[in-house]
């Protein structure tokens, strides 16, 4: 038995995809801030936010829900000493 044919190769990657997606699925109204506070690393769930203000050095950055993967890039790129003095303000419902 051969190889399937691209097309069919193709349409069964998206099914897969969608069933994938559908299991595995990541609600971006929810987030799970880590913190470390008196040398101790806690947790926050934030839960139905709409927007969340990130504050570093003389820079603040807005973001909604759906810019969740911006927010953490945007996390990544920054300096230690700037990560170290953020402030991360949420809005909720």
């Amino acid at each position: 038995m051969g190889k399937p044919k691209l097309h069919t190769q193709i349409l069964l990657a998206l099914v897969l995809g969608a069933l994938t997606g559908t299991y595995f699925h990541i609600d971006p109204s929810k987030v799970i801030v880590s913190f470390r506070a008196e040398k101790e690393t806690q947790e926050q769930v934030m839960e139905n936010w709409r927007a969340v203000k990130l504050q570093f050095g003389d820079r603040s950055e807005v973001f909604q829900p759906l810019q969740l993967p911006m927010l953490l890039r945007l996390w990544q790129l920054l300096p230690p000493a700037d990560r170290k003095a953020a402030v991360l303000s949420f809005t909720v419902d």
